[in-house]
């Protein structure tokens, strides 16, 4: 993914979330959005923050006389449908979990490589499953030495160079030059919810968050993209409200 996986952590020992977060911040492709001590608080802080997670990690034991694994079968009837990682002493059916939405079960004691083989199948999983949101579509980018592809929703915008040499591709965490023609990124993105702000600048609908009179904000990312008069553009805020509407 082009972006930090944000995770909720279920566990009701200290020590071991504590030694859980150092693994999972070493590997710099994870951001611990919290940490649950009992299936009450793995409830409620789900729920919180549902919008803002793509993953949980969970102890099947929380010491409250509910496992995690049995409130997390209980979260998608509160709204709430997250693939986890199960880190257990205990040795659950794997097709059990699995059925449920477990991607991995870690068994305790584990070492730092088998956390970070977990997170890699959850990353897999997650690319896949916004591969088949976004229809299966990828953006490519070429750089002259390679070809790129990133999906469809993690591009914020595409903005032709000053020399119109090449595309400058904002992602949710870096940008790119490519050397793919901005006519091509019009004719490929346009029905995919993207909109041509001006002559040089494509975006992504789906991934702006608001629009301010000289500015452009999106979700997720702390880029803006700076656009004189922009809240005054009317087929740019009618393409926007509609493309909120999945």
């Amino acid at each position: 993914m082009d972006r930090k996986i944000r995770v909720l952590i279920a566990e009701d020992i200290s020590q071991q979330s504590d030694m859980l977060i150092q693994h999972l911040e070493s590997m710099g492709n994870v951001e611990v959005k919290g940490v649950a001590r009992d299936s009450q608080e793995l409830l409620n802080a789900a729920i919180e923050l549902k919008d803002e997670l793509d993953a949980l990690i969970l102890d099947i034991e929380l010491g409250d006389g509910r496992s995690g694994l049995d409130t997390y079968i209980r979260l998608p009837y509160r709204g709430v449908e997250l693939p986890a990682i199960l880190v257990t002493g205990a040795n659950p059916e794997a097709p059990e979990t699995y059925d449920v939405g477990i991607i991995d079960v870690v068994g305790k004691p584990y070492t730092f490589e088998r956390i970070q083989k977990a997170v890699e199948k959850l990353v897999e999983h997650l690319q896949y499953k916004q591969y088949i949101q976004d229809g299966g579509i990828m953006v490519p980018i070429y750089d002259a030495l390679k070809i790129v592809q990133i999906p469809l929703s993690e591009v914020l915008c595409i903005q032709a160079s000053k020399e119109h040499k090449h595309q400058l591709v904002q992602t949710l965490l870096e940008e790119y030059h490519s050397h793919i023609s901005l006519k091509v990124y019009l004719n490929f993105l346009l029905p995919h919810h993207y909109h041509r702000v001006d002559r040089s600048t494509l975006v992504n609908l789906r991934a702006v968050k608001e629009i301010h009179q000289n500015s452009i904000v999106f979700k997720g990312s702390t880029f803006e993209l700076e656009r004189p008069d922009v809240k005054n553009d009317k087929n740019l805020l009618t393409a926007w409200s509609h493309a909120q509407v999945r």
